[in-house]
C-alpha cells in the first residue's frame, strides 16, 4: 500500500512515461538511469530505458489541456474529447472536471455515460484507484462523493463500493445512515435504495422521515421509491395522522411522488378542524366537558417500520409536550392547521388532481365522490 504523502505526490504531480509499444505508465518517476522507476497507484514498476520514448511532466501537459478547455465551448463532443485526452495523459482532476461538463449538456448521452465508465475503471479519485474492492478506512470517503456535485466522481464512488460483497455492504450501509455527517447518511441512503431490500427499504423509510437533514430525507425517498414497493404510501399516510406537522410535511413530497389514491382522502382529512385535545398526557380524564388552555405539541420521538407480506407496516411513536392548564367549560375547542401547511395541501392537492377547489374540505371531499375516486392520468406536460 502507498503512503498518503505518495499518493498526493501522484496526484499533484504525475509524470507520464510511454513505452515503445504504446503503453502509458502514469505516476511519480523515482529513477532514470538504465531503468525508469516510476511509482503507480499499483506499485512500483521497472522498465528499461531503451523502452522508453517519452517522457511527459504535468507542467508540461497542462498547457494543452487548458487550450482543448476552452475551445469546447458548449460542445458535447469537444467536452468528451478533452475529458478522454486527460484521462489518458493523468490528468485525473481535469479528467473529472471535463466529464462533469459535458454530463451538464447532455447526460443521458451514450457517449457520457460510457466515458464515465472508463473513468470508474482507469482513474484515480483523491487517492483511490479503481483496483479490487475498496478499503474499510477509504469507503466513507467514497460514501460522501456519491452526495457531492460532480456526477463524474460519483460514479466512480458507486463503482468501486459496488465491488464490495452485498453481504458486506448492505450491513455497513445501514450502520452509515446513523452517521453524524449527512454526506455519508445521504450517500448510505442513495446505495441502499439502489440495493433494494426489506431492511434497508424499512430503514430509508425510517430516514426520510425522522431525519434532521433534507438532503438525506430527499436521499432517502429516493431510495424508498426505488422500491417499487405496492404498498409504499402505507407509512407516509400514517405520518399525516400523527398529529405531528413535521412529520405532516416531511410526508407530502412522498405523497405527491407516489401518486397513490389514498393521499387524497388523507389529505382532505387534513384540511378538516380538529376537535382540541382533552386532558394530560399522564392518563388525566376528568369525566365532564373542559376546555384546555395553553399549548400541546404532539411529535414523532420514532417510526417502527416493518416489511411483511408485501405490505409496509409503519407505527408511529408519538410523544406530547404539554404546557397549560384545563377548566371546566360546556363546549370543548377545535384544533386548526396553520395557514401556511393549509396552503401547501391544497397546493398538494392541485397537482395531483388538476383541480383548484380551495380550502374547503367539503368541496374536494364531493368531488373525490364524483370522480369515483381515481387521479386523473398524467398528461404528456407532466400535469393532471
Amino acid at each position: 500500500m502507498l503512503f498518503p504523502s505518495l499518493w498526493c505526490a501522484l496526484l499533484v504531480a504525475p509524470d507520464v512515461v510511454e513505452l515503445k509499444d504504446g503503453t502509458r505508465l502514469i505516476g511519480k518517476i523515482a529513477a532514470t538511469k538504465d531503468v525508469v522507476t516510476i511509482r503507480t497507484p499499483l506499485g512500483a514498476l521497472e522498465v528499461p530505458a531503451f523502452d522508453v520514448t517519452r517522457l511527459v511532466k504535468r507542467s508540461e501537459l497542462l498547457p494543452k489541456h487548458k487550450a482543448l478547455a476552452a475551445a469546447a465551448g458548449d460542445e458535447v463532443r469537444a467536452w468528451l474529447t478533452v475529458a478522454t485526452w486527460d484521462l489518458q495523459h493523468g490528468l485525473y482532476p481535469e479528467s473529472f472536471d471535463a466529464a462533469d461538463r459535458a454530463s451538464a449538456l447532455a447526460p443521458k448521452d451514450p457517449a457520457v455515460v460510457t466515458l464515465f465508465d472508463q473513468l470508474s475503471r482507469d482513474a484515480l479519485l483523491d487517492d483511490l484507484a479503481p483496483n479490487g474492492a475498496p478499503a474499510a478506512e477509504v469507503r466513507g470517503r467514497l460514501l460522501e462523493k456519491l452526495s457531492a456535485k460532480s456526477p463524474a466522481r460519483a460514479a466512480f464512488a458507486r463503482a468501486a463500493l459496488g465491488r464490495v460483497p452485498s453481504d458486506e455492504l448492505e450491513p455497513w450501509l445501514l450502520g452509515q445512515l446513523k452517521s453524524s455527517r449527512p454526506e455519508s447518511r445521504a450517500g448510505a441512503a442513495r446505495l441502499l435504495g439502489e440495493m433494494g431490500g426489506e431492511k434497508g427499504l424499512a430503514q430509508l423509510i425510517r430516514s426520510s422521515l425522522l431525519d434532521e437533514h433534507s438532503n438525506v430525507r430527499a436521499a432517502a425517498r429516493d431510495g424508498a421509491a426505488a422500491s417499487h414497493h405496492p404498498d409504499l404510501a402505507s407509512p407516509y399516510l400514517k405520518a399525516l395522522a400523527s398529529g405531528d406537522e413535521r412529520m405532516r410535511e416531511r410526508a407530502y413530497p412522498m405523497l405527491e411522488m407516489l401518486r397513490d389514491p389514498r393521499a387524497v382522502p388523507a389529505l382532505i382529512d387534513v384540511l378538516k378542524p380538529k376537535p382540541a385535545p382533552a386532558g394530560g398526557s399522564g392518563g388525566f380524564n376528568p369525566p365532564h366537558q373542559h376546555i384546555f388552555i395553553g399549548e400541546q405539541r404532539a411529535y414523532v420521538r420514532d417510526f417502527d417500520v416493518e416489511i411483511a407480506q408485501g405490505a409496509v407496516i409503519a407505527k408511529p411513536i408519538v410523544g406530547i409536550l404539554q404546557s397549560g392548564s384545563v377548566l371546566d367549560v360546556k363546549v370543548a375547542g377545535v384544533v386548526q392547521i396553520t395557514y401556511v401547511e393549509k396552503v401547501e395541501v391544497v397546493d398538494l392537492l392541485r397537482r395531483l388532481t388538476g383541480q383548484r377547489l380551495g380550502t374547503d374540505p367539503l368541496a374536494w371531499e364531493a368531488w373525490w365522490a364524483s370522480s369515483n375516486q381515481q387521479l386523473p392520468p398524467i398528461s404528456p406536460s407532466g400535469a393532471p
